[in-house]
């Protein structure tokens, strides 16, 4: 049935009439809106095609482009795109595509964002393949961290349609903590710049938040056939919206066999889920009262935050980069600071003796009182506040303790479902458990690592985020493997450390830099080959030593010491002679493919139903009146490098990519590093800082911490010179000193 608005609806969705047969096929070519989104109409053999006008390589409209034998060339970079695939050729790019129907003359699509806000049913999702990028008709992510919400990302950019619902036992929005230790213990923003997912966000895109919800376990016990997801969708029916089971329903049954059961009792169905549980604060016996805080989560973090003032004496257990970011906050918040590490120096597991007597030295210098070899056996509180005491006599008295000696996996629910578990989650190379359609990512996976030969796991904020990621990517079909050589960055005492790789099992370091002056990189080497590094303050360093790490490389020792050598050019050197990593093929024993091979969509494009509306008010515009002025000659940006330039007092990042000069603003939204540091990506521009990456062409972060866009500047290349025009109210930056 029709209404009077030109929307029809369908088996629940709604399509939207846009235009007449008789016309598209005389026009050929059709620029419509429908759903809040710019959509380019063709006419060609005898079919009309949809796809989204925005070109996913250059932001050109293909509604203006030349149609060709069953595709369309892009008036921009002259790409060319498949009228029914959307597929680029051997690019790699794929253009989204709509769903099209054509009844009495009149043509109708189904737009992405109601798409989006209105699910499909799981059935309906699988076996339609007119709904968008094939996969689960429902995934549940359990835990509301990072992970999740990266995991929910990726699945929505990737052009995923099916139901998403994020649980978590915090009542609070997914949030980042690494800022719990550093600026929002020292008192700098709220909550709501922690979030990693916004309700606007979730209502827009289709995820469902349960909130201050615990999951029990997952049921998987029974066939997972059509039949019986029919069944389930019935049933999830039946409970509502919210595929919330009502309470006499007990588990069991054909209905039940995929669900995450809730400690309540409901039911939440799906068909592939994502463990995100994390982990929790590891705690010492007898160490618990009023004035202890085990820093976890951000109710504790303001805990703690309520305490650092000047004169305050805060007693942190534990040297290792949580404890030691609390102490380089408390020591800046003007509190006197008490670390007591039962190793022989600070942070020696992570980097070995050495690196951790430089990083006492640095605590000590920022006027740390640090005690190591000490282990805790007894504590107190009094009316003046509590007491800690060592088995080696030591006894201290704070007004606050800070307990920060590492985290246990919180592996609960995976355990209750008969999910491999031994020091985390047993998952492999593409974040899969033993249960087929249960995946494991972020700080609960311990992962059997394709690089590293052996499995880690890894509580790391990057990892988090690249393993929930690589889930998803499983999840809609692809075989994507996380090899990543892991990476991490800690803040403190007004330095930036980096490291990547593990040292576990390294035989030799030789250092780039100087030490003393706490401004080197140590590179770790193992019978030659290089295996990880540690850098304070030369974020560059570790973007190269990634890249040498990923392809196994033996690099002369002399050369990683000299001073003068390029490393950025003796990682691509090294890179361009790797071969292409092997990928095994996906056979498994009671594994199911959830949908066809799809095609490949670029990360962070327009699958995200906003972006393809209009430009984002930080997207270039071009105006005719703002001139282009001369920022840098062509040859000073060559493929795959980001530069500093000014144009003016207006400081910019300059980088290339695929061909095509990107201009930006050079501060990175999270802390303003400089984004000329970082690194050129297949999917944006890397932050060497924290890791974020900015979409070339929006601005927008495809990975936190950053949650706000940089600034796109209009760029164009004449006669080998890079031009770039700027917007008159545009806001100088001035050199740093």
């Amino acid at each position: 049935m029709s209404d009077r608005d030109g929307v029809d609806r369908v088996a629940g969705v709604d399509w939207v009439y846009v235009a007449e047969l008789t016309e598209l096929s005389r026009r050929k070519r059709k620029l419509v809106e429908a759903g809040g989104e710019r959509i380019a109409l063709f006419f060609a053999g005898g079919e009309v095609f949809a796809l989204q006008d925005t070109c996913v390589h250059k932001d050109r409209q293909l509604s203006k482009g030349t149609v060709l034998d069953g595709k369309v060339v892009c008036p921009g970079h002259q790409w060319i795109f498949d009228l029914s695939t959307g597929q680029a050729g051997d690019r790699g790019e794929c253009q989204p595509t709509y769903p099209v129907k054509t009844e009495n003359g009149r043509v109708w699509v189904l737009p992405r964002r109601r798409r989006m806000q209105q699910p499909a049913s799981p059935a309906t999702a699988v076996e339609s393949g007119d709904l968008g990028r094939p996969g689960p008709g429902r995934v549940v992510m359990i835990g509301a961290g990072v992970t999740a919400a990266v995991a929910a990302q990726t699945l929505r950019r990737r052009g995923y349609t099916g139901g998403i619902t994020i649980v978590g036992q915090e009542p609070h929005l997914p949030y980042q903590r690494p800022p719990l230790t550093k600026e929002f213990l020292a008192g700098a923003g709220d909550r709501t710049d922690l979030c990693v997912l916004t309700r606007e966000w979730c209502d827009e895109h289709g995820v469902e938040l349960r909130l201050g919800t615990a999951v029990h376990r997952i049921d998987t016990d029974g066939p997972a056939d059509a039949a019986t997801d029919a069944v389930a969708a019935a049933t999830d029916e039946a409970a509502g919206p919210d595929g919330t089971a009502a309470p006499d329903q007990a588990p069991g049954g054909p209905g039940a066999a995929r669900y995450a059961v809730l400690e309540d009792g409901g039911r939440l169905h799906a068909d592939a889920f994502l463990l995100a549980t994390g982990a929790r604060a590891r705690r010492l016996p007898g160490v618990e009262g009023e004035r202890v805080i085990h820093l976890r989560g951000v109710d504790d973090a303001e805990r703690l935050r309520a305490r650092l003032r000047p004169g305050a004496r805060v007693v942190i257990v534990g040297a290792g980069f949580v404890g030691s970011e609390v102490a380089s906050t408390a020591r800046a918040s003007g509190a006197s600071v008490v670390v007591l590490e039962q190793g022989a120096v600070p942070l020696e597991r992570a980097l070995g003796a050495r690196m951790g007597e430089i990083c006492a030295r640095i605590q000590r210098k920022a006027g740390v009182e640090l005690h190591t070899g000490q282990t805790v056996s007894s504590y107190e509180e009094t009316s003046a506040g509590a007491v800690v005491c060592t088995a080696e006599g030591l006894r201290v008295e704070g007004d606050v303790v800070v307990v920060a000696v590492g985290a246990v996996p919180d592996t609960g629910v995976a355990e209750r479902s008969g999910v491999a578990v031994a020091d985390g989650v047993l998952v492999d190379e593409h974040c899969r458990t033993n249960v087929p359609g249960v995946y494991a990512a972020g700080d609960v996976a311990n992962q059997q690592h394709p690089l590293f030969g052996r499995r880690l796991r890894v509580e790391h904020f990057d990892n988090a985020g690249r393993q929930a990621a690589t889930a998803a990517r499983d999840m809609l079909g692809e075989e994507t493997a996380h090899d990543d050589p892991h990476w991490f960055w800690s803040d403190q005492f007004d330095l930036n450390l980096q490291q990547c790789g593990h040292t576990e099992g390294t035989d030799r370091m030789v250092i780039r830099g100087s030490t003393e002056a706490a401004d080197f990189t140590a590179f770790y080497l193992e019978r030659g080959v290089l295996r990880a590094a540690f850098t304070i303050g030369r974020g560059g360093d570790v973007l190269a030593a990634k890249d040498l790490i990923a392809a196994r490389a033996a690099p002369d020792p002399d050369v990683l010491c000299d001073e003068d050598a390029d490393l950025a050019e003796l990682a691509a050197a090294y890179t361009a002679a790797s071969p292409e990593p092997r990928r095994e093929p996906r056979e498994e024993p009671g594994r199911e493919p959830l949908g066809p091979e799809p095609q490949e969509q670029r990360p962070g494009g327009p699958a995200t139903a906003a972006a393809t509306v209009q430009a984002p008010a930080h997207a270039p515009v071009q105006a005719p009146d703002v001139p282009y002025i001369r920022v840098a000659r062509s040859g000073q940006v060559p493929e795959g490098v980001v530069r500093r330039f000014f144009a003016g007092d207006v400081e910019l990042a300059v980088a290339r990519h695929e061909g095509t000069v990107h201009v930006s603003s050079n501060y990175c939204t999270h802390l303003d590093c400089l984004l000329s540091s970082g690194k050129v990506t297949q999917d944006g521009l890397l932050c060497s800082c924290h890791g974020s990456v900015f979409d070339f062409a929006t601005g927008e972060p495809l990975s936190p911490p950053a949650t706000r866009p940089i600034r796109i500047h209009p760029s164009k290349e004449e006669n080998g010179e890079i031009l770039v025009a700027l917007a008159p109210d545009e806001p100088a930056h001035r050199r740093r000193r």
